[in-house]
């Protein structure tokens, strides 16, 4: 599933390492990953990924 978000950046779930995440991409170029862990209750940790050496392999849309 991918979303447009004021007309210039899209979103998409992704896996990453296993993991759910959201890609979030503008003009094809990934800007950044964010993902949650939680204890399965409550979230425990915030990422985001904006590295662009980390997110080479991630590819656009």
């Amino acid at each position: 599933m991918e979303r447009k978000t004021r007309g210039l950046l899209t979103n998409r779930l992704a896996r990453l390492n296993g993991e759910p995440a959201l890609v979030t991409a503008m003009a094809g170029r990934v800007l950044y990953t964010t993902s949650i862990d939680t204890d399965g209750v409550r979230i425990a940790a915030v990422y985001r990924v904006l590295n662009p050496d980390k997110l080479h392999h991630i590819g656009g849309h």
